[in-house]
């Protein structure tokens, strides 16, 4: 059994030197299924239209091959430009081509409903660790205020139900108590 030739394929930067040595051997390998995009059609130093293209395209392989590229002088002139820039291209795309970004219906739990998502999505496997091995920090957004506190675990719940974590409102009702004693008591993290 061989490669499925009709799987889709994204290459980015495809007019580039690598890119298009990618492309022209895919196709001379007859790849069917192949998706490029221009810069001027798609941004990949832009979070959002990188992350829509991944969610309707859902490509199964990406060759990442783009990059902002100067000379010699460009490159001696603004090293960091050049650096930052590829840095912020290759973050979105691994970002958008993994779980997807930040889901931003969730203010204060964001990064828990992408940590799930990395269960359910990427098939992520938990182990319960029996001892503390890091002390946060109180004071953050979640625990700000007894209204934060509670807008935090409601999309915490939420978040867990959307993701087919099923869990009663016992959950919640502990983690709140849990946090309440946090607004009085501050430590700083170890």
């Amino acid at each position: 059994m061989g490669p499925d030739r009709s799987m889709r394929i994204y290459v980015a930067g495809h007019r580039g030197l690598a890119g298009g040595a990618v492309l022209r051997e895919l196709q001379r390998q007859r790849y069917t299924n192949l998706l490029v995009r221009t810069h001027s059609e798609l941004d990949l130093e832009d979070a959002r239209p990188t992350q829509r293209f991944f969610a309707e395209q859902r490509p199964e392989v990406v060759f990442l091959c783009a990059a902002k590229v100067g000379g010699i002088l460009a490159n001696n002139t603004y090293p960091a430009d050049f650096l930052l820039r590829n840095l912020l291209i290759e973050a979105n795309v691994i970002r958008a081509a993994h779980v997807g970004p930040f889901d931003e219906r969730y203010r204060i739990a964001a990064d828990m409903d992408h940590m799930l998502r990395l269960f359910e999505v990427r098939g992520v496997r938990s182990h319960y660790l029996p001892r503390v091995i890091v002390h946060m920090r109180a004071g953050g957004l979640s625990n700000r205020s007894l209204r934060n506190i509670w807008r935090a675990n409601m999309e915490t719940w939420r978040s867990l139900r959307q993701h087919g974590f099923h869990v009663g409102p016992w959950f919640i009702g502990r983690k709140i108590l849990r946090k309440i004693p946090q607004l009085f008591f501050r430590r700083e993290a170890r």
